[in-house]
């Protein structure tokens, strides 16, 4: 969780400083800056988010205590390499045409880290959860 506060920070902090990069490139817009800063919200943030708020709600619901829940540090490291290298291209791209060669690679790599939580997500609920058990009736007279 504190990583995606992080991306959100570091999506407002591009957000301020667009200007700055606008003056430098001289130009009045800039469609991989843009991109930059809604790929540090949206995959930084909000899909961190989702990832963390979700993988607590599918272990609740399936009854598997915190302590037996799995770190998913490959997912971690994955999702903010990928992210980083993703807004670092596309902002590096307003200056060389080279960084366009690695980007498509930012993007398998987010993929595998969302593909390995997926996995570990699914495997929880279809090892079904326990029944409820039916509280004995209650017979009158």
């Amino acid at each position: 969780m504190r990583a995606a506060f992080s991306w959100l920070l570091i999506g407002a902090a591009l957000t301020a400083l667009e200007p700055l990069h606008l003056a430098l490139i001289g130009e009045p817009f800039s469609h991989a800056y843009t991109g930059a800063i809604r790929h540090a919200i949206t995959v930084g943030f909000i899909s961190q988010m989702i990832i963390g708020v979700g993988m607590h709600v599918v272990a609740r619901m399936n009854d598997v205590p915190p302590s037996l829940e799995r770190p998913l540090w490959a997912t971690f490291w994955l999702l903010n390499v990928g992210n980083a290298a993703r807004v670092g291209l596309e902002i590096a791209t307003d200056y060389s045409n080279a960084a366009f060669l690695s980007m498509g690679v930012t993007g398998f790599v987010e993929l595998l880290g969302l593909s390995l939580w997926a996995a570990y997500v699914v495997r929880i609920m279809l090892r079904g959860a326990p029944m409820p058990t039916r509280p004995a009736p209650i017979h009158a007279g």
